[in-house]
């Protein structure tokens, strides 16, 4: 026991050292023997492409021997195993049988390995391994020979004694060794030096002054521990009085939150009642601007009424009697006709717009409704090819007759806005799932400029030569009566569609 609590109340420079040190090894040590492997296989592989190449030149000197008795192949090997005496190279026929060998005593016995037989059946063209020759560990390369009537070898067989190779290997380990030693010498010099100046000395610093402030009043006279052991008491200490205060501030945020949510909401409440006291104040302030024009123009109307209507059918009645009278200004007095018609349209149709609508809704027949319409366009000859395509039996609530003068209002601008050749309407009609009732009228005209969508409806507006602009106006008056709706739309392609929306009874 009293050496466990010395440990713990030991300073962290003597408890995590060690640690940090082994820390370092361990790696070091990892990299120490994965280096060992790979300078292992790679001085293996550099062994390999020596006995290559040398098993190459004794392949093209063999192949080329025609001396007899293989006179050239003993004397190269006498000359190799001169050159290089810690190598065995043997030179074998199908057999098996050592034709020739750096070693004479060999000459005349069998060899038998598995890797020589795969190069003699022909599985390998080269074949390598590490095995034993009589007990020592030696590295083989075995390649084969071309076959010809004046050479009896088939393979080269070459064995290299493994000390070579360990004394290499040694040799890097021996090196690579000193280098790790010194490099973990300075890092773990560099690391503990850190460790202690940045690390421990600041950690012992912050505990000595925690140990005498008030975050552990309430804990033991003796503070048992490290450094570390210290904070972490300190910190229990805070944390639990960080706990006690958060739950206090967690209460008064959730009152002052209520309270908030509270004015929200009344703010959002009043929000709508003055979003919705403006729509109608705005409802109401056009109205009353829409009457207020209505009512000037229908004092306009009257004015112009009483002032102009007189005057016309005296000028239209004299017309007419100067015209029979004098035949030869028939025609300066025709257009002085026209022009009076047409200031008694405008004069009657600016009646029509401010006068209060009478609107006298009834059951009507779409189809017929829509036919009686067209043959009026006939009778005027005004008529051009019209494809009508309503369902039997739709029908509609409205007033038949301002119904009726808003289609034939409706046909006779599609009618104007046909090409000379080539003109066609169509005219459908369906019914909603409310019951409401839409009748779409398509053209394939001219069409309207999306400049001019947003004031057709305005009084008169035309960009027609004779036109007074008071047929859509009054016939969008006229539907929306019925509480309906008008809307005119670009078609695909070209020409324009006007969409009648009743509403259902």
């Amino acid at each position: 026991m009293k050496l466990r609590a010395r440990l713990q109340s030991a300073s962290l420079r003597y408890k995590y050292a060690p640690l940090v040190n082994l820390v370092i090894l361990v790696p070091m040590v990892a990299y120490l023997v994965a280096d060992t492997i790979v300078q292992r296989r790679s001085i293996l592989e550099n062994r390999l492409e020596v006995l290559e190449s040398m098993a190459d030149l004794l392949v093209e000197s063999i192949a080329s021997d025609t001396a007899p008795g293989l006179g050239e192949t003993v004397e190269l090997l006498e000359r190799f195993g001169r050159q290089h005496p810690q190598l065995e190279i043997m030179v074998l026929d199908s057999g098996g049988q050592v034709l020739a060998s750096t070693k004479p005593g060999r000459e005349g016995t069998s060899w038998h390995e598995p890797q020589i037989q795969t190069v003699l059946d022909g599985t390998e063209q080269l074949s390598w391994g590490l095995t034993e020759h009589h007990g020592l560990p030696v590295l083989d390369l075995t390649l084969p020979i071309p076959a010809s009537e004046l050479v009896q070898v088939r393979v080269v067989h070459i064995a290299e004694p493994q000390g070579r190779l360990e004394a290499e290997l040694r040799r890097t380990i021996i090196v690579d060794t000193l280098f790790l030693l010194l490099l973990m010498l300075l890092v773990t010099t560099m690391v503990n030096w850190i460790t202690q100046r940045l690390i421990i000395r600041r950690l012992g610093d912050m505990a000595g002054h925690i140990g005498e402030t008030e975050w552990l009043r309430d804990e033991t006279d003796e503070l048992v521990g490290d450094e570390l052991e210290t904070l972490s008491r300190a910190l229990a200490t805070m944390m639990r009085r960080i706990q006690h205060t958060t739950a206090d501030l967690r209460t008064t945020l959730a009152e002052k939150q209520e309270l908030v949510e509270r004015v929200e909401r009344f703010n959002e409440e009043l929000a709508a009642q003055v979003a919705a006291t403006r729509t109608e104040l705005e409802a109401v302030q056009d109205e009353l601007l829409r009457k207020e024009r209505l009512s000037v123009l229908g004092e306009l109307t009257a004015g112009l009424a009483h002032e102009i209507r007189n005057p016309l059918q005296i000028i239209r009645g004299t017309a007419e009697l100067v015209r029979r009278a004098r035949p030869e200004e028939r025609e300066a007095l025709d257009d002085v006709i026209g022009e009076v018609t047409r200031l008694e349209l405008l004069v009657r149709e600016l009646l029509d717009y401010a006068r209060p609508l009478d609107v006298h809704s009834e059951p009507v027949d779409v189809a017929r409704l829509v036919a009686r319409a067209c043959n009026e366009l006939e009778r005027v000859n005004r008529y051009a090819a019209i494809d009508v395509d309503i369902p039997a039996g739709l029908m509609c609530w409205a007033d038949e007759t301002l119904l009726h003068r808003v289609l034939v209002n409706l046909l006779s601008n599609a009618v104007e806005a046909l090409p000379p050749t080539g003109g066609k309407i169509r005219v459908h009609a369906q019914s909603h799932s409310d019951s409401a009732v839409s009748v779409f009228i398509q053209d394939n005209g001219t069409g309207i400029d999306t400049r001019d969508l947003t004031r057709v409806f305005e009084p008169f507006f035309s960009r027609k030569e004779a036109g007074v602009g008071m047929g859509l106006p009054l016939s969008r008056r006229i539907v929306e009566q019925h509480g309906g709706r008008l809307d005119i739309q670009p078609a695909p392609g070209a020409g324009t569609i006007v969409r009648l929306t009743l509403p259902p009874r």
